[in-house]
């Protein structure tokens, strides 16, 4: 009776190792100049679309930024 419970407990996590590997996805990583201009491309998109629509959802005319030199912000860019 053990015997059978121990080869069923062994086939289940068989079973559920197996089907997590089935189930995995593969992502490649982007190279550093590819992220950045991901990067750079998802900020000016949310500076052009998101941010001008959530001003005027709430009323908001101007936005100051105050920096620093050498600031690396890229919203003073």
């Amino acid at each position: 009776m053990l015997k059978n419970i121990l080869k069923l407990l062994v086939l289940v996590v068989l079973v559920s190792c197996n089907s997590n590997q089935e189930n995995s996805h593969s992502y490649d990583i982007l190279n550093e100049r590819d992220r950045a201009n991901l990067r750079d491309e998802v900020l000016a998109d949310r500076f052009n679309n998101l941010l001008p629509q959530l001003m005027d959802e709430n009323d908001i005319d101007m936005w100051i930024v105050i920096s620093r030199e050498y600031n690396e912000d890229p919203v003073i860019k």
